[in-house]
This record gives C-alpha cells, structure tokens and sequence, in this order.
C-alpha cells in the first residue's frame, strides 16, 4: 500500500480484566513524586547550598492541563443534557482531571475546549454550526482560547484574578487570528508579551515561589490537531534569551516550561475541504504546516512523552489520519503510535449506548479500553488526574478531595468483561509473536509491530470487510441482535414523527432565542437535527456493500442503488468526474481488499447463514464486530445527503498522513470550468450504448454564464429522473463493455482525446466543448511540495488574469467588459 520506509507501529497489550484504574500502593506514590519533583529538587538544592537540612521552602509548580475535544463533541451537553449521557473519553479525562478551587490553589488548571461545531459561548459560538462539523471553523479560535488559558493560570496564580471572557475574545478575534494565507508568529509573540507584562514583573518575588510549567495535553479527532497546532503556536509565545534569564530551553515568564504528556486519539485534521473532494487534503487555515509534533533539536526537552492511539478501521475519506511520524517516516522520541480496533469514535469516544443497536450499555462501548489506557499511560507519566478511592489511598497522609475520583468518574469508567474479553481475541488477529508477548510484562506496555501503520491498517481493513461478507453481503445482518435493538433508535423513520421532531427541536431554538432576548446572552443552543434512522442506514449500508461486492473492480459503485437525489448527482453523476480527476488508485484497492478479506471469511464464520466459528476467539472476534464497532460510514452525511459520504465506498484504504508525505499520490490538476457540463458529459458517455441514456442526454443542461454552484442547484427535475431511469436500466455487462478496461473514458468517438470532453446530443449540435483535466504534476506523495506547486502555479495564473485586465483596460473595445 504504501512505498515509504515507515518504522513500525506499535500494538496495545493485553488489557487486563479488573480494568487500569485500579491502581497499587506503589503507582499512587510514583504519580504523587512527580507531580512534586520540582519541590523536592529546590528543596534539596537549598539544603546543599546551607549545607545542612533546611525545612521545606514555599514553592510549587503550576500543572495546566488543556484538553481538545472532538467534532460535535460537547462536555456539558453529551454530560449534563443527553439521555443517555456519551461524553467522549477527552471529556471523560477532563472530569477525572483535577479540578475546583482547592485544586487551582495547589497549583493545578484544568481548561476544556468543546469540539469545533458546537456551542463554545466564551468564544462567542452560541449554537452548534455545520461550518464547524463540515470544515472545522472555529477551530484557531480554540487554539487561541487555549493559550490565553496559560494567561489566565499565571493570573490566577500571582494576582487571584483572571482573564475576562470578553477581553479575551477581543482578543481572539481583533489580534490573534489573521486572515487565510498570513502566518502569525510575530502578531502572537506581540500580543502574549503584552499580556504578560504586568505578570512578568510579579512572578520573580512572589510567594509561594513558582518553579516550573508543566503541561499535559489531550485531544481527539480535530481536537487532537488542534492540540498539535497548539503546541507549535505554544514556542511562539517562548520567553526570547533576554527575558528567559538564566533559564536555559524554553520558558515562559523565566520559568522552564515542559509538555510532560501529550495523549492523542486519532487526529483528523480535516480543515477546510477534506480528502473526499480530489486533490483536496485537509490541512488549510489553521491545520497549514502545524501538525507535526515540536521539533526536538531546536525545543530540546519541551516534550517528554506522546502517545498516539489510532483506529484500525476508520474508512470514510473525509476522516484522513495524520500520523505523528516525521516526513522520514521515523517517530520523533517519547512518541508512540499504537492502533485499536474501531471506527474512529470507537478509539475516541462519544457514541451513545445502543447507538447501531451496540454496546447498549455504557460499560459495553468498545471506547472504554482506549479510555482506561490512556489514563493509566497519563497517570504513570505523573499527570494530576483522580484515582478510586481505595483502601491503600485512605493511608496517604496528604489526602485531598479533589484527588479522589467523583461518583461521576466512577460511573464514566465502568468496563463490561465481554468488552476485556473480546478486545484481547481481537489481538489475536495482530499475529503477535509468542516472544513479544511474554516481554510486555505488567502494566502498560505497548508491544513495537514488525509493520508500519500503513500495513497494519491494510490487514484490519480486510478483517472488517470479511465480517462485511458475511454479515451485509449475505443479509445476515437483519437477524443479528444488534440489528433489532437498532429499532429503537429507528423512531424518525416514520414520517410524522420525523416532523414532529423537527418542529420539536424548532420550538426549543425560538424559546432559547427569546430566552436570549431577556438577558441570557451566553446560553447555548440546540443541536443540527440528526434524525435517528439506525435501522434504515444499516440497511442501506449492507445493499451499498453487497451491490459494490458483487460487482468488479472497474464498475465498484456504478450498480449502487440510489435513495436519495443528491446521491444520484454526487455519486452517480458528479462521481464520474471526480473518478477522472482522482489519482487514489479505487481498482486496485478493491481487489486487494476483497482479495484479502474473502481469504478470512471462514476464520469467522462457518457457512453463508452468518453461524460463527467454533474457534471461542475467532467467534469473540466476530462478536467484537457485531456488538462493539460501529458503521461510520453508514451514519456519515446521511441526515443532510439521504445517503453516505460520496464519491467512496466500503473497498477503500483510508488516506494517511506523515508530516510531508501520504500513503496514496496525489496530484495537481488544472481543471475545466464548466463543471457540471462536465459531469453530466462523462456520466451519459458511459451510456452511449443505452437508449435510455440518450434520451437523458438530449435535456442535458446548456452552458451558461451562471455559476457551477447556481447550476448544481437549479438542476431540473426531468434531467434526474432521465438519469435515474438510465441507471435502473443499464446492465452490469454494457458497462464492463462501455468503460474497455479504463475507469472513465477522457473522450468520446467523436471528441477529442487530448484532454477534452465533447458533449453530443442526439441532434449532434454541440452542447459543451469543456476542458476536462491538464495534469501539470506526475503522482506524488510529498503533501507539502503539491501545495506549494499548487500555490505557485495559482501565482502565475493570477499574474495572468492581471495582465489581461490590464490589457483590456487598455482597449476601448474591453473596457465595458471589464
């Protein structure tokens, strides 16, 4: 799959079965040591330069603890108002972090920041948004409130005071955030130096005395790239040597500053417009160049540890990962990268119990393992998070309530032994070696793969697909408990309750409106309605994937049948295009993971019925499938397409990201204007041999000086249901004969080949002459030489258009145009 020499993954251990929170007498002590090593150290210099015991000086250091959440994830409303409560496990973490005023007077800050698309008042984002889920809006702004947080914890410390919200968004929006295309480093460094002025002038004398920063870093999902863009936005603010002192690596108000954990759970950058649109990545705006994690030679020990938990059977391409290997394929040091059975919420939390019919009781959420992981690696790395009260704790002299876990937290780690006991068959199909196992040991220890993430996500994808087979391919799907208590979460299939819902949830939009109105300025509002259709999308997701299986590498996705109109024009019409100019290689990755896949089907299953194996851990394995992960794809876009995330399917690797570099070749093209002609011409030549298909292409829509997106919208009625009608009619057969062995012919009979589309009713005047595509680079792995050609070559064509304005201003003729 990929041709890169990427160092190996790493694999999770075996998990063990009373969970990770329990903890021994031996943990609680080590976390408590370092959590106070500084204090301890100064305190034994001051006895060295005395030279006698002196007793212990006033002094500690300040923990801030900054944690990202994911896309439409919000703490207080997935905790405090959803029935049942999904908090995903970044907001779990943060509730067992330490907290409360007791906890800010010890020197511990604990910050949040919702996931972009969701109600974020102190930033000014009232109500949930489809700018922020569809293309991270909002995000800059959170990275920006997370570092003012480091602001605000100074001020807490040395005047008792704070931050003040408002100023703080001023802030935000007046100084820090630059406009699309400007780097901000010098605008950031300026604007913290004037925030930390006045603090700067306290800290040196105050009591007790302050010795050290230390922070400790979480984020899922596009929180998880916000937390990496934090971090290299965090070394623009660094004191410069003349203010550092005598402090030598990076500090803030004079005081070494260290990142002594970083937990991520697969980060989707997604900024702008994601990988699902061709030649398109996802790192715009904020996500531009900043996700690499610091760079140890020039930040020598800023950060000491970062685990990366990834999932193994996330698809969708607008969900593309980004790796924390460098662009040579290394890990930078301190960095781990282990990778989890699961769709991507499934390794970050946030779906409901019953959600898909599965893990219908909080403790069965397959999210539970990655939760209970990371906060052990987070614990032993001596981050100040809350342990169950326990026997062994109660001896502690020094024992505070707000290191004690809540009833809160202890109902949010829960754990079912069917989870334990699956998640371990599951890695059995990791095809760990006797050797490596027995060296893990107790404890959490990841096992080092003898394959890169790339090959180890090819060999789960085929897992998946095989359970895939025998499930939605052979219909047993319907019969599997999970799909009957999907009926549950299936009540917005019926018509009038869906527009009883919606009324619904517009009623409590316009009383929160008014609310507002009468002084409640910062109340937060009701969620995108997300219709609860479970039982239809699974359903339609299994005759997506069974018509995709049975049919073959060159036509995958042509006999898809369509359920809604704007997946007959995204998929099957637009697709075509996007086909073309799309250099993901779909044939071959079809039959490599078919290949694959129907090689595994009988460790699953015993015959076409869906019985499982006799094999307990295969028949745990397929369990897993079952009751645990769920479809992403099947639920993804559904409530605004009436179908799945377009232009992809089932038989796809997901896009990876490492610094630079992808796992697939991308490359740059310049494309013809008149998009929808375009589109339309290509679909309707695969149809040439159909008369159905002429009729369709008779009414095919004129060119017109509108825009493509005027055009997208205004298409008429009788153009669909022509096309509509071609598809019902068109034969598997006709179309293996049409395409001749290529994706999607460039050219019919009768236009030219060289990169043009000619569309030719059946009148034969030409409809449109629309320059297809002109490949200006060869396929490529390197993201950021693409866009840096992307952006010269934009340069150029500017200079162009310049010219000829200027040209034209110079011509009487042109002059009225212009």
């Amino acid at each position: 799959m990929s041709e890169i020499n990427n160092q190996p993954v790493w694999l999770p251990p075996p998990f063990p079965t009373d969970g990770r929170t329990y903890l021994s007498n031996q943990q609680v002590v080590d976390n408590t040591r370092l959590l106070n090593a500084e204090e301890r150290e100064y305190h034994q210099q001051l006895c060295i330069a005395a030279g006698r015991r002196v007793m212990p000086p006033c002094c500690k250091s300040v923990h801030i603890s900054l944690f990202f959440d994911g896309t439409n994830n919000n703490e207080k409303r997935n905790t405090e108002i959803d029935t049942p409560p999904h908090p995903s496990n970044i907001a779990r973490l943060y509730h067992a972090s330490y907290r409360g005023e007791e906890a800010e007077t010890a020197g511990y800050h604990s910050y949040y920041m919702p996931g972009v698309g969701t109600p974020f008042p102190e930033i000014g984002e009232r109500d949930f948004s489809d700018e922020g889920l569809m293309y991270a809006t909002g995000g800059e702004a959170r990275i920006n409130w997370a570092l003012i947080r480091i602001v605000n914890a100074f001020s807490r410390e040395l005047t008792k005071g704070k931050v003040n919200d408002d100023y703080a968004q001023s802030l935000i929006f007046d100084q820090l955030i630059l406009p699309v295309g400007l780097h901000g480093s010098a605008r950031r460094k300026a604007v913290f130096d004037g925030l930390f002025a006045n603090l700067r002038r306290k800290v040196k004398y105050h009591q007790p005395k302050l010795l050290k920063v230390k922070l400790f870093i979480y984020g899922f999902s596009r929180g998880a790239a916000e937390a990496r863009t934090f971090m290299n936005w965090l070394t623009d603010i660094f004191d410069t040597p003349e203010q550092a002192g005598e402090v030598q690596g990076p500090s803030l108000l004079g005081l070494p500053v260290c990142i002594e954990f970083v937990g991520l759970l697969d980060t989707v950058a997604s900024v702008g417009i994601a990988h699902v649109a061709p030649q398109m990545d996802g790192h715009m705006g904020w996500a531009d160049n900043t996700q690499a994690l610091p760079d140890a030679t020039r930040w020598p020990g800023l950060l000491k540890r970062c685990y990366h938990f990834v999932s193994a059977h996330e698809q969708r391409l607008c969900f593309p990962l980004d790796s924390v290997r460098r662009t040579n394929g290394t890990y930078p040091p301190g960095t781990v990268e282990v990778i989890y059975p699961g769709v991507h919420s499934d390794v970050g939390g946030g779906y409901s119990p019953g959600d898909q019919g599965k893990a219908r009781q909080g403790e069965q959420l397959l999210s539970q393992i990655t939760l209970h992981d990371m906060y052990s690696l987070a614990f032993n790395a001596g981050a100040p998070l809350t342990y169950p009260e326990q026997d062994v704790v109660n001896k502690f002299e020094h024992h505070h309530h707000y290191k004690i876990f809540s009833p809160l937290s202890k109902s949010e780690f829960y754990i079912s032994q069917d989870v334990i006991q699956r998640f371990n068959a599951w890695r059995f199909t990791l095809n760990i070696a006797p050797e490596a196992e027995t060296a893990a040991g107790e404890g959490y220890v990841p096992l080092t793969s003898s394959a890169p993430l790339e090959a180890v996500v090819e060999a789960q994808t085929a897992w998946l697909t095989a359970w895939r087979i025998g499930r939605y391919a052979n219909g047993s799907y319907a019969r599997q408990p999970f799909y009957q208590a999907a009926k549950a979460w299936s009540y917005d299939e019926d018509p009038q309750r869906y527009d009883e819902n919606v009324r619904a949830r517009q009623e409590r939009q316009r009383k929160i409106e008014l609310r507002r109105l009468n002084g409640e300025h910062q109340l937060p509002g009701e969620p995108i309605f997300d219709p609860a259709m479970n039982c239809r999308q699974l359903a339609e997701a299994a005759q997506e994937f069974a018509e995709d299986y049975r049919s073959g590498a060159l036509t995958v996705g042509l006999a898809r049948k369509s359920h809604s109109i704007a997946q007959l024009w995204l998929d099957d019409v637009a697709g075509k295009a996007v086909y073309v100019i799309n250099v993901d290689d779909e044939a071959a990755e079809y039959q490599r993971i078919k290949t694959q896949a129907t090689s595994l089907l009988n460790r699953l299953f015993a015959d076409d019925t869906g019985r499982k194996v006799d094999d307990n851990e295969m028949a745990r394995v397929c369990a897993l499938f079952d009751e645990q992960i769920h479809d992403s794809r099947a639920w993804f876009m559904h409530s605004t397409l009436g179908a799945r995330e377009m232009w992809s399917g089932y038989f796809r690797y997901r896009m990876i990201y490492s610094g630079d570099r992808a796992n697939k070749a991308m490359t740059l093209f310049d494309i013809g204007k008149q998009g929808l002609n375009l589109v339309t011409g290509l679909f309707l030549f695969n149809l040439t041999a159909n008369d159905h298909a002429t009729a369709a292409q008779e009414k095919a829509v004129p060119v017109g000086n509108t825009s493509p997106v005027r055009r997208v919208n205004n298409v008429s009625e009788s153009i669909i249901q022509a096309v509509r009608e071609a598809i019902i009619r068109r034969s598997r057969k006709l179309l293996r004969d049409t395409l001749s062995g290529l994706p999607v012919p460039l050219a019919s009979d009768r236009g030219n080949r060289q990169g043009s589309c000619c569309i030719i009713p059946v009148q034969g005047e030409s409809g449109a002459d629309t320059q297809i595509q002109t490949a200006l680079t060869s396929p490529v792995r390197d993201v950021m030489w693409l866009r840096d050609e992307g952006a010269r070559v934009l340069e150029i064509k500017w200079q162009q258009r310049k010219a000829l304005v200027w040209k034209m201003m110079n011509e009487e003729s042109g002059r009225a145009e212009v």
